[in-house]
């Protein structure tokens, strides 16, 4: 594991379509931030979603970086 990476929360997300997966989502958020909220929760969805669940914690979205790869679709 990389430095610093394990201060870290990471939720995963696998969004289906017909039972197929069509996206993936992983979120990183300061542990020091994150431990003991709604963020450590499981489940699909936070209520409201992840912008409003950080600003009710004192820490208002300013800005975002998604990292988007297609990749080729195999059907078996």
């Amino acid at each position: 594991m990389p430095t610093g990476e394990a201060n870290c929360l990471v939720r995963r997300r696998r969004l289906l379509a017909s039972d197929i997966p069509v996206r993936l989502n992983e979120s990183w958020f300061p542990l020091d931030i994150a431990e003991g909220t709604v963020l450590e929760e499981d489940g699909p969805v936070i209520v409201g979603g992840v912008k409003s669940a950080l600003a009710e914690l004192g820490y208002p979205q300013v800005s975002a970086r998604e990292r988007i790869t297609p990749r080729p679709c195999f059907r078996s």
